[in-house]
């Protein structure tokens, strides 16, 4: 194969190097054995058209209680885990997709219906029923009930799980709003961390 290029320093060019190197060596074997070549050729055009995207299903999909829709969570890699909430009508067109977490498989439990138009996603990463809740007018949000017992303990990890994306997207002007609170309850590292924050 062509020698590494100056700079694979993201993730989409580790991967064009890493496809380079291996069909270099499928087409030596190919040679070596006098295999046919084309599907070979056919399977690495693929992979590049399709942007060397690494995508996979968490679990079953889920039809609502009407069967009306059916929803399912897809991850997918690029320079990091991004997990994704695709929700389909019962004739297969799609409804919506949400981008909710930052993370993988093993964050993420079963998604269950609640009634036929929302959707609750638990994080299993998280203590304190924490989980994602999505309707289909369009409302989707993280939910750690814990915070809102106002104990600046909970308020203080909801606010750290929004500002460094742990397990959620990042959520900059709630996760503040979080942490505000938190530090006037008077927690010290909510303190400490809202001081840095300014």
């Amino acid at each position: 194969p062509a020698e590494a290029p100056a700079s694979l320093d993201n993730c989409r060019s580790q991967q064009a190097f890493t496809l380079d190197i291996a069909h270099a060596g499928i087409l030596e074997a190919s040679r070596k054995f006098d295999f046919e070549v084309e599907g070979f050729e056919r399977a690495r055009e693929a992979v590049e058209q399709n942007g060397f995207e690494l995508r996979y299903q968490i679990g079953k999909s889920r039809s609502s209680p009407d069967k009306m829709y059916s929803a399912s969570i897809i991850c997918r890699y690029d320079n990091g885990y991004i997990a994704e909430l695709h929700v389909s009508k019962a004739d297969g067109t799609t409804q919506c997709v949400y981008q909710f977490a930052a993370c993988d498989e093993q964050s993420i439990g079963q998604l269950q219906w609640v009634g036929g138009n929302q959707i609750r996603i638990p994080v299993t990463a998280v203590t304190g029923n924490a989980h994602w809740e999505c309707s289909l007018d369009g409302t989707f949000r993280f939910v750690f009930p814990k915070s809102d017992s106002g104990d600046p303990n909970h308020m203080y990890q909801h606010a750290i799980l929004l500002l460094d994306g742990t397990c959620v997207l990042p959520d900059r002007n709630t996760g503040m709003e979080f942490l505000t609170r938190a530090a006037q309850a008077g927690h010290k590292h909510a303190i400490r961390r809202l001081q840095r924050e300014m």
